[in-house]
């Protein structure tokens, strides 16, 4: 007589889909961090990038040997660094494109060049003549992941301030409540950003001056100082800069 067997079927245990799920997360989270999609987004705008100082850099060049001059519309082509004019989108009224402080490039169009090309972030591309070779320069201020973007960038700037042009607005009462302004003049600035500033007197105590984060101008400029506090006694406080753009110091009330 043949003896049939019924074998039982074993399902899947609670600790072996547990297993499952944590491996499928794990490798999920592997993938995730070696695609890392926002990297991925920033390399992509930065190519792009490299491309519009490219064709921004070959139209002018191209320009100057038919016209012999990089004289263009808005502010022209100085030593100073100038944002190129998102023209068509920065509008004043309903059909003229207002470009003031910055270089109009419309004349390259289109000549020289299909269109103006708009940097895929906020500050647009910047052009400026650069003082060590008399050659365009075009650069990419907005480039991401810390990566640097230019077609014969200029040399860096030298930024200086001076402390002993500095001038008080307001009043600094001994043993009182003082408020006052005070403005440290500077040169050589190029958009160079800095952070907002809390600074403590030294010599005579108690007075904070405060500064609020900001850039530099093109060139020259003036950092403002809201001094506030109560002063320990009479005589001189003094206030130590820390670096900005590379340059450092002191200033006194």
């Amino acid at each position: 007589m043949n003896k049939t067997h019924k074998g039982t079927r074993k399902g899947f245990t609670l600790l072996e889909i547990l297993l499952v799920i944590a491996a499928i997360g794990i490798l999920a989270a592997i993938v995730l961090v070696a695609i890392n999609p926002n990297r991925q987004i920033s390399q992509a705008r930065n190519a792009q990038r490299r491309s519009d100082v490219n064709t921004i850099y070959k139209a002018l060049e191209q320009y100057l040997i038919d016209n012999q001059s990089y004289e263009v519309g808005g502010t022209g082509i100085t030593d100073a660094p100038k944002e190129v004019c998102k023209t068509g989108t920065e509008v004043s009224g309903s059909t003229t494109t207002s470009c003031t402080d910055k270089v109009d490039l419309r004349v390259l169009v289109p000549n020289y060049i299909a269109a103006i090309p708009a940097d895929p972030g906020v500050i647009n591309y910047r052009v400026n003549r650069n003082s060590a070779n008399n050659r365009i320069s075009v650069t990419a201020p907005s480039a991401e992941l810390s990566q640097t973007i230019a077609i014969n960038p200029p040399p860096p700037p030298t930024t200086s301030f001076s402390f002993n042009s500095t001038a008080l607005g307001g009043s600094i009462i001994n043993g009182g409540a003082s408020n006052g302004t005070i403005g440290i003049p500077y040169t050589g600035g190029a958009g160079q950003s800095y952070g907002s500033l809390a600074l403590s007197s030294t010599g005579v105590t108690g007075l904070t001056a405060s500064l609020t984060s900001g850039s530099l101008a093109n060139g020259a400029g003036s950092l403002s100082f809201n001094v506030t506090g109560t002063a320990s006694g009479a005589g001189t406080a003094t206030f130590t800069l820390p670096d900005i753009a590379g340059a450092t110091g002191s200033f006194t009330v």
